[in-house]
């Protein structure tokens, strides 16, 4: 996991007096405890992990941008990849690729609409 010195803190004290949560950057000596919240989380999947982060570090040369969530000494939350979605603009790609998507699969439903072939194809009386 990488090291950075960004830090945000929520620093008042949760309810009933609970430690303040604090979000940090990941660093290496955390993977083994990420790990096991991961594991231990009803959602927590294989990307989640501190070895698939480590190999999308090396393999393509991104930055670790994982973050973790405290609240003393446990952790509470892990972001671990979602970040580096951002950070690559993977987010603005995904979302013009499913506008070009739905577009293309609406004019083929125009298109198929207007052909009679499609309709007896399925066992339909053609209307077109």
């Amino acid at each position: 996991m990488g090291q950075t010195t960004e830090t945000a803190s929520d620093r008042t004290a949760g309810e009933g007096g609970a430690a303040p949560l604090v979000v940090r950057a990941a660093l290496p000596e955390d993977s083994g405890a990420v790990d096991a919240f991961v594991l231990a989380a009803e959602h927590g999947t294989f990307f989640h992990l501190t070895g698939w982060t480590r190999a999308v570090v090396e393999e393509f040369g991104h930055r670790d941008r994982s973050l973790v969530a405290m609240r003393g000494e446990e952790i509470v939350g892990v972001l671990a990849h979602e970040l580096g979605h951002w950070a690559h603009g993977h987010v603005l790609f995904s979302f013009c690729f499913s506008q070009a998507y739905i577009f293309v699969a609406f004019s083929f439903f125009a298109r198929a609409m207007g052909s009679a072939d499609i309709y007896t194809a399925f066992g339909f009386a053609a209307t077109a």
